[in-house]
Parts: structure tokens; C-alpha cells; sequence
């Protein structure tokens, strides 16, 4: 798999090519830069792919609980601390923080912000019948980010728990 570093010419979506199947790819010109699919039957431990290796992505606790991302070893690779209406913050251990939050009042954009309040990287959600996708876009600051594969999985992966529990509540 190519290095995200590589896809910034073109546009980044996250797309369910199977409807059936519970696995989402992280497109930019026709190629794959990141996978993520469900490993368990609610959807809250999910396993990712990209350049930078493998991810194991699950949610912990009960009430709000954390998630936590690991890497192949099991080592924490980012934390994720939600806060109230959806929001939160992206922890990871060399003390980097991003904050969540919503872009737009009808939460279908999100981005992780800075501690100035920069847009880091959007995910914008385009509803659809049957596959709908997820636009990201990344700051120049965001591009130059460590952490870059960790945070558009973290992201997507937020966006996958919400959607749902959305559904979950209807």
C-alpha cells in the first residue's frame, strides 16, 4: 500500500465497495491508501491498513469509555477521550492532541482541530442510499503531521460509531 504522503494530488473518499460486506477503502486517484473493516459483530473493534502497518481500532468502557488504537504489537498508538455531543480529543503518546468536533450544524462535517482551532484534516459525509461516502481533506498543516494515517482512521472510524448509533436509535 502507498504512503498517504503520495495521494495528495487528488481528492481522498472513503467508500464501501460492497454493500453486504462491513469494509471501507480510503480512495485518491483510482488507488487505495487505507483499508478499515469490522472484526466484530457490533462494529466496535475494527482492523486497518495503510502504509504505516496495521491497526487494531476498538472502543472500551461502557457509559462514554475511550477508544483506543493499536498497532500490530498492541502498542497504543492513539487514544481517543470523548466529551459530550460527539466531540473529543485525539491523544497520542509522544503528548500530541488534536480536538474533534463538529464543522457544520447538521454534524456532517467533522474535523480534527489544533489547539489554535486549525482545521487539521475534514471529513465531510455524503449521504446515499446504498454507498455513501466520506470526503477528507487535509490541511498543508495536516499533510506535514506525524500522525497522518492515525487521524483519517480515527476520523472515519468516529464517523462509522456515530452513524451507528444513530441507526441504533431509531
Amino acid at each position: 500500500m502507498k504512503p498517504l504522503e503520495q495521494a495528495f494530488e487528488h481528492d481522498w473518499t472513503w467508500n464501501r465497495p460492497h454493500v453486504g460486506r462491513r469494509h471501507w477503502e480510503l480512495l485518491s486517484g483510482g488507488e487505495c491508501f487505507a483499508t478499515i473493516e469490522a472484526r466484530s459483530l457490533l462494529g466496535s473493534r475494527m482492523a486497518a491498513v495503510t502504509s504505516a502497518g496495521e491497526r487494531e481500532i476498538r472502543h472500551e468502557g461502557w457509559f462514554r469509555g475511550r477508544i483506543r488504537m493499536t498497532d500490530g504489537s498492541g502498542a497504543t498508538v492513539a487514544t481517543f477521550e470523548p466529551s459530550w455531543f460527539g466531540g473529543g480529543r485525539l491523544v497520542f503518546p509522544g503528548g500530541a492532541e488534536l480536538q474533534w468536533a463538529r464543522v457544520d450544524f447538521w454534524g456532517r462535517r467533522w474535523a480534527f482541530r489544533d489547539a489554535d482551532g486549525h482545521d487539521q484534516v475534514v471529513f465531510a459525509r455524503k449521504p446515499s442510499w446504498f454507498r455513501a461516502t466520506t470526503q477528507v481533506q487535509v490541511s498543508d498543516a495536516g499533510r506535514r503531521r506525524p500522525e497522518l494515517a492515525e487521524i483519517v482512521l480515527a476520523g472515519f472510524y468516529l464517523l462509522l460509531l456515530m452513524q451507528r448509533q444513530a441507526h441504533a436509535a431509531h
